[in-house]
């Protein structure tokens, strides 16, 4: 026999999860744009650039600015 109820908890209950992991999502993404400007402001000039050297090719194929990577 089906129980109407049954699904409808179920269904419930899964978008309650949903929820509940997009809002530990976003409280975790804003404490990473909280902590990584003072972070970034503290590093030696050649961290900084040694980052920007290994994470500018991937924000630009994210982009796809172009077709073809820059790397």
């Amino acid at each position: 026999m089906h129980s109407y109820t049954y699904d409808y908890i179920h269904t419930h209950n899964f978008i309650v999860l949903i929820l509940y992991i997009y809002q530990i999502l976003y409280l975790y993404l804003e404490l990473i744009a909280k902590i990584v400007p003072d972070v970034w402001a503290h590093l030696p000039f050649s961290s900084k650039m040694t980052l920007l050297y290994h994470f500018a090719p991937h924000v630009s194929n994210f982009l796809s600015f172009s077709s073809k990577p820059l790397t």
